[in-house]
């Protein structure tokens, strides 16, 4: 801890030039190497710490200053640790180089800058340069921005906390949690050693202008750059990307469903599981054209995000024997999306995992309404069709109408409901979310589909639902609807 400094006499010329004394030795101390240095030496002697004339004296700082000071050191060792428990993450790319130099660049871009900016940062702050304050602002600013691209969120400053807690998929928001109070750490020690950062004029209001700043720009950020779900869908045709593809495929049980879309960049991540008989399984991996892991070497490097995200296991099983089925390979149409599927016989579990980039023209937005099936309500005639309303929009919706369409009949007709059966709430169904609703099937001999209303949840459509609620005599223009409707249903 930094307690004192010399104060050279003057004679040779007017600026004086100061230094800290550490246990006894003399050694620089860049970050209050400036001219406004000044102003922390004239509280030193206001504070009564200079007593005589002498060539060399001692200059007391107040204690403020030298907790700041040995915090911020404290602060450079922590994260040198935890940069130094990530070093091998920087062994794969060159391992990958010969065989593959674009995916080693790649997986290079995803580590290194993270790595030199924490460790420069880090030594910065133990050598007590003012710049180690800006390199980690920059780490954490670098690190939001990228929290919701795959890999980019950067690694936490406390050594190995992966192994005390896990989150799973939000993994990346608990080391940027942890990263952010390191930093609000960090800006108090630079609060108070402000007064002699010579980067700034007026260094107070300007870092704490530049904190709300990051916080509200961050925060505008997140919200759009991921959507996440995690909970069961009553049809495998819910699943984002690739739902339309497992329509014939049939379970026999809710499909659990844990998933991270990234509609920036397309990316998506997807778990899910459930129950299906074995030929369900090889129907569905010959519509696929997945291919047959007979091998125990590939079986370990089967549903590697379901193992490193620590699902509950009751939920997403991760052990499958010799006797399961092994499959992996490519969605069809999205040569960047990859599929892997798990399947034992012992209890008819199975486990998928898909990850990568959706191809352009099939972008994770609008809105799906998806047949479930029949069902009956006891007492009643009417026959009805269960149906799931998925939102994949980039934004909350909220449910405007319902009708229902029959072949070469105009105009829709409004549909049939029970109060036993499920229905559509006015509340906003929020992205990645999907509600499941009942109508009447007409009695008409023709096919027939659902048209679904809806309009996009944001603040001008709210503050109208608000009014139209409410009866106000103001409020703001009504909101634009849009539509979809359900595949035709045979009657």
């Amino acid at each position: 801890m930094f307690t004192g400094c010399r104060k050279e006499p003057p004679g040779k010329n007017d600026c004086h030039e100061f230094k800290w004394g550490v246990g006894g030795k003399q050694v620089a101390f860049p970050l209050f190497d400036s001219c406004p240095f000044a102003r922390l030496a004239s509280m030193s002697e206001q504070a009564g710490s200079v007593a005589g004339h002498t060539p060399e004296e001692t200059i007391e700082l107040p204690k403020p200053l030298r907790g700041a000071s040995a915090t911020a050191r404290g602060v450079g060792w922590l994260i040198l640790t935890a940069a130094l428990t990530k070093i091998g993450a920087l062994i794969p790319p060159w391992i990958l180089l010969p065989l593959a130099p674009k995916g080693a660049g790649m997986l290079a871009l995803m580590t290194y800058p993270f790595w030199c900016l924490a460790v420069a940062g880090a030594v910065c702050l133990i050598r007590h340069r003012t710049i180690g304050f800006y390199l980690i602002y920059t780490y954490l600013a670098v690190s939001l921005f990228g929290i919701g691209v795959p890999f980019l969120a950067g690694f936490s400053f406390f050594p190995l906390l992966e192994r005390v807690a896990h989150l799973g998929p939000m993994q990346p928001f608990l080391h940027f949690g942890f990263n952010l109070l390191v930093v609000v750490v960090l800006a108090w020690s630079h609060y108070h050693l402000s007064p002699a950062d010579a980067w700034l004029r007026k260094p107070r209001r300007v870092i704490a202008a530049g904190l709300v700043g990051a916080a509200i720009f961050a925060g505008g950020l997140w919200r759009q750059r991921f959507d996440y779900l995690n909970g069961s869908v009553p049809s495998p045709m819910e699943l984002p990307v690739i739902g339309s593809v497992l329509g014939d495929f049939e379970i026999r049980s809710p499909l659990e469903v844990c998933s991270i879309a990234y509609p920036a960049i397309n990316g998506l991540t997807t778990v899910f599981s459930g129950m299906a008989e074995r030929e369900q399984i090889t129907r569905l991996a010959a519509q696929l054209q997945l291919t047959l892991i007979d091998r125990a070497e590939g079986w370990k490097k089967m549903l590697p995000v379901l193992k490193s995200w620590r699902l509950n296991e009751l939920r997403f099983p991760r052990e499958f024997g010799p006797d399961a089925l092994h499959y992996s390979g490519r969605v069809p149409g999205h040569r960047k999306l990859s599929i892997q599927l798990c399947w034992r016989p012992e209890d008819r579990r199975f486990c998928g995992q898909i990850f990568g980039m959706v191809t352009r023209q099939s972008k994770i937005d609008g809105v799906g309404v998806f047949f479930i099936g029949f069902t009956n309500v006891p007492g009643s005639n009417t026959r009805f069709a269960l149906f799931s309303v998925a939102n994949q929009e980039r934004t909350a919706i909220r449910y405007a109408g319902l009708s229902v369409e029959s072949e070469g009949i105009s105009p829709p007709a409004p549909p049939v409901s029970h109060p036993g059966l499920p229905w559509l709430k006015d509340t906003p169904l929020r992205i990645g979310n999907s509600n499941m609703f009942a109508v009447g099937v007409p009695e008409d001999s023709t096919k027939w589909r659902v048209w679904f209303q809806y309009a996009h949840a944001t603040l001008p459509e709210r503050l109208h639902y608000l009014a139209v609620t409410h009866h106000l005599p103001y409020g703001p223009n009504p909101p634009e609807f849009h539509a979809t409707c359900s595949a035709w249903q045979e009657p």
